[in-house]
């Protein structure tokens, strides 16, 4: 077996990402209505799907620059395009 490409990184940072959704919207109903107890159960929860999102998700991201590569290929101008006029 090889090592995880990012597609594995992605199924697993799923249940994460559901969990961290969920518990998102819960946190300020549970804080109007004053149900403190279910309110930091739930922002335990919440704090343990962040940390497995920024672990399996967020670290593993690539640092390429999407909105320069799609303005080099896809509209094909470049920096010294740009630069000249």
């Amino acid at each position: 077996m090889g090592s995880l490409n990012w597609i594995d990184y992605g199924v697993i940072s799923l249940p994460f990402a559901v969990v961290w959704q969920v518990t998102l919207f819960l946190l300020p109903m549970q804080l109007i209505i004053r149900s403190w107890l279910a309110f930091f159960v739930t922002l335990v929860t919440f704090a343990i799907s962040l940390t497995g999102l920024y672990l399996f998700w967020y670290k593993k991201l690539t640092a390429t620059n999407y909105e320069e590569e799609y303005e080099n290929t896809v509209l094909g101008v470049s920096k010294n395009e740009t630069q000249q006029t």
